[in-house]
């Protein structure tokens, strides 16, 4: 089965990291499951706490597209967290690795 990653890094406004990813936590992550969305990741940088790279995994891009539009009018209230738009992009899974978990002795 195909699936397509939506990767997306958001820069936010100093003192505004804590309220930007919880706004994400609480519109984005709900709201997309609603539209196809598989699964979610935020990852904040360690050395900059004010960027933050979000991983979403979608069964259709068009989907995934479908799911953006859609989310542009939150992202204009999102946005005042931010440094500036978000930069988004979607990629074609090719091949993965996923270590298989190892069963208790």
């Amino acid at each position: 089965m195909t699936h397509y990653r939506a990767v997306v890094h958001y820069n936010f406004k100093k003192g505004m990291e804590e309220k930007g990813i919880k706004f994400l936590e609480n519109e984005l992550i709900k709201n997309a499951q609603k539209y196809g969305c598989h699964y979610i990741e935020l990852m904040q940088n360690e050395k900059d706490h004010s960027h933050l790279i979000g991983i979403a995994t979608w069964t259709s891009l068009d989907d995934a597209r479908r799911f953006q539009s859609l989310w542009k009018e939150k992202e204009k209230e999102f946005l005042q967290y931010c440094t500036g738009s978000p930069e988004r992009e979607f990629c074609k899974v090719r091949s993965n690795y996923m270590e298989k978990s190892r069963r208790a002795a």
